[in-house]
Parts: structure tokens; C-alpha cells; sequence
């Protein structure tokens, strides 16, 4: 009596495997990438400490473009579930929202509509320029500012959140009422272009009629989660200039610091790989035996148990198979890149500057698991954010 086939969750009857587009393309897109653009950065970082701020720099602007979009379409969900769901007495019942409202509730962003002008980009660019620069000058500095940030830019809203008294908005005021969608626009010509740039207009026009109103109808939460968003995201993009504040440690910024860059490009590698390969073997053997195959056993059957969703409610694409892959290539791969640089590239560092007891093979499979499982919550945050914000691609 054979094993019955285990369900797919997408297989709807034998021999019908998930719909799919060309095999591997996103794994040679990611994988072209790394190889083209991989060696460059690592080049550069390990290069001199300028050039390591300069791409850090870069990084920071490209990161704060992408979290720019992300952080005002979650703040849009989010006022508006405050808006339907809270316990205030300007919140109302999500049946007696205005339409438009019930239609953005339930509405998913192929991207980000709200993109930056150039004035803005080139506003960010500059203060992404600042953070790294002062992340070069070392991490007292760096510290300092940015304490002193967060105070100036906390202090006036949580003033005006406890000692204003604010009442709540009447439903019934001019500017507050029921937003309705914006008039369609009419492509300019009929390439597939021109409609793809009329489609993402109209998009654009509703979202920001849709934000407008729910900014006016809850103010003074609208000012506490555009402080708690942006410090957030400022906190967030600043992880990548930390590895300048040991960059200038002798013998350990640049070995440490090359090691732990390459280990994040082997761990995407394997994480991808291992996870498509099992999705690709699972479809071929469920394609054979629905064709008047007989049933798999055996090692057959053992694939079909492959690969388990690693969270399948922020990420359902990433497996805990390719998650645990590449958390074990980055360690491995931290490792050899750490003994490599030791001895081809950098000596040691004394003790009186760095103890030897963390430079053990040991403390670097540990360190560069370490680095892998903050690699696979990384991925996972910006999944999350991507689900609040209900947006499908982060990219600019």
C-alpha cells in the first residue's frame, strides 16, 4: 500500500504542479548581481576607510529612498486602522467608512506610489553624506549627534501630545469630508508604457487624496507615528555605517569587516539556491507521478516533505530549509574568509588591541552564524514592513 502524497498547498489535483514562471530567474538575477557588483563593493570597502564611508554613504541614500515610500504607505494603514478600529471617540466602524476608504483597506501596491522628487533625493543624499561622515570621524561623534537628534525631534512632539489638549474632529467639517476617487488619466498614446505611467498616476492621485484625509481626521496621531517611523527608519539604515566605528582597529576592522560582507553575499547565494532547488524537485516529481507514474516512496517521497515555509504569514517564499543553509554558509564561509585575510592578507592584532581568545575558529563559525541569523531577520523585518505597508516590491 503506498504512501499517500502529502498536500502541496498549491497542487489542487495529481499531477498539477503551482504555476510558475522560467525556472531560476529571480535566483540569476540576484546571482548575476553579487558576482558583478559583489566584488566591487568588497573591494572598495576593504580598500581604505574613505572609500568604505563613501559606500556606505550610498547605501544609506539607496536604503533611505526605499524606506521613504515604505514609511508613508504605513502610516496610511495604520491611521486608517486607527481609524476603524481604535477606541477613540473620532473612530468609527469600518462598515461606515466612505467607500474609497473600505477600497484602500483592502487594496495591495504592486510599489510604492509615493516616489521622491528630485529635490528631496537630492535633500536625503546630503544627509545621508553627514551620518556617514560622521560615522567616519568615529563613534563618540556619532553617538552624540544622534542622541542630540532624537532629542530635538522627540521633545516638540510628545509636548504637543501631552500637554495639548486636542478634541476630536467633527465628520461633519469642510475639510474633512468622505475622500472620492480622482478622475481616470487618459494615457498619452497607447504604448504599453504610456498606460503603465497613467495607471501608476491614478494610483498616486488616490493614495495621496487618501493620506490627506487621514491626517487631517487624526492629527496628533499622525505626528506621533511620523516620529516613531522616521527614527525607526533613521536607526534602521544607520546599521550600515557601523562597521566604520572599527574600521581603523588594526587588524581587525578590515578582515573582520571583509569577512563579514562576504559572508552575506554567500549566505543569499545558498539560501536561494537550496530553496528553489527543493520547490524545482518537488514540481518535477509531482509532474511525473500525476502523468501515470507510480507513487513516489522512497527518497522521492522524503523530498515531497520539502521545503517548509520559514513564515509564511510576512514571507511565504523564504523556506527554513534555505534559511538554515544559509545560515550555515555564512558561518562556514566567515570562517575561511576570516583565515584567509589572517594569512595572505592582514597579521594579527596584538592583544593589547584586540584579545586573541576572540580571534579562535570557533568564535568565528560562531560570529558568522551569528551574522547569518541576522541576516535571515533582516529579510524577514523588511517582509513585515512590506505587509503593513501593503506593498509587494520595496524597491524605488
Amino acid at each position: 500500500m503506498s504512501t499517500p502524497l502529502p498536500s502541496t498547498g498549491e497542487v489542487k489535483r495529481k499531477g498539477e504542479a503551482p504555476a510558475r514562471g522560467p525556472l531560476l530567474s529571480n535566483m540569476q538575477v540576484r546571482t548575476l548581481t553579487i558576482l558583478t557588483l559583489g566584488p566591487l563593493i568588497v573591494l572598495g570597502a576593504v580598500h581604505s576607510l574613505e572609500t568604505a564611508t563613501a559606500l556606505a554613504c550610498l547605501g544609506l541614500f539607496l536604503s533611505e529612498l526605499e524606506y521613504d515610500g515604505l514609511q508613508r504607505h504605513m502610516k496610511a494603514n495604520l491611521l486608517l486602522q486607527a481609524l476603524h478600529q481604535g477606541k477613540s471617540a473620532g473612530t468609527v466602524k469600518k462598515e461606515e467608512l466612505p467607500p474609497m476608504l473600505v477600497r484602500f483597506s483592502e487594496k495591495t501596491y504592486p510599489y510604492p506610489v509615493t516616489g521622491c522628487t528630485n529635490r528631496a533625493a537630492l535633500t536625503r543624499a546630503a544627509a545621508m553624506m553627514v551620518w556617514g561622515l560622521l560615522a567616519y570621524m568615529g563613534p563618540v561623534v556619532l553617538g552624540s549627534v544622534l542622541a542630540a537628534y532624537i532629542l530635538v525631534r522627540i521633545a516638540p512632539v510628545v509636548v504637543r501630545a501631552v500637554f495639548t489638549e486636542e478634541p476630536p474632529p467633527s465628520p461633519s467639517h469642510a475639510s474633512l469630508a468622505p475622500p472620492t476617487e480622482t478622475p481616470a488619466v487618459t494615457p498619452v498614446g497607447t504604448s504599453k508604457k504610456a498606460v503603465q505611467l497613467a495607471e501608476y498616476t491614478k494610483m498616486r492621485n488616490d493614495f495621496l487624496v487618501v493620506e490627506e484625509y487621514l491626517i487631517r481626521r487624526l492629527p496628533t496621531l499622525n505626528a506621533l507615528l511620523s516620529l516613531v517611523l522616521e527614527l525607526f527608519g533613521v536607526l534602521w539604515t544607520l546599521c550600515i555605517v557601523t562597521p566604520l566605528l572599527i574600521y581603523a582597529v588594526p587588524g581587525v576592522g578590515r578582515p573582520w569587516g571583509f569577512a563579514a560582507l562576504c559572508g552575506n553575499f554567500v549566505n543569499d547565494i545558498a539560501a536561494l539556491l537550496i530553496g528553489k532547488t527543493l520547490r524545482y524537485l518537488r514540481e518535477i516529481i509531482l509532474v511525473n507521478t500525476g502523468n501515470g507514474g507510480a507513487a513516489p516512496s522512497g527518497l522521492y517521497q522524503f523530498i515531497l516533505n520539502f521545503p517548509h515555509p520559514l513564515c509564511p504569514r510576512v514571507s511565504p517564499n523564504k523556506s527554513l530549509e534555505g534559511a538554515i543553509a544559509g545560515v550555515l554558509a555564512n558561518s562556514v564561509s566567515f570562517y575561511l574568509f576570516m583565515k584567509t585575510a589572517y594569512r595572505y592578507v592582514t597579521v594579527t592584532p596584538p592583544n593589547h588591541v584586540f584579545d586573541a581568545s576572540y580571534n579562535q575558529p570557533l568564535v568565528w563559525l560562531a560570529v558568522g552564524a551569528f551574522l547569518g541569523v541576522c541576516g535571515v531577520c533582516g529579510d524577514l523585518l523588511q517582509s513585515f514592513l512590506k505587509r503593513v505597508a501593503r506593498v509587494k516590491d520595496a524597491g524605488f
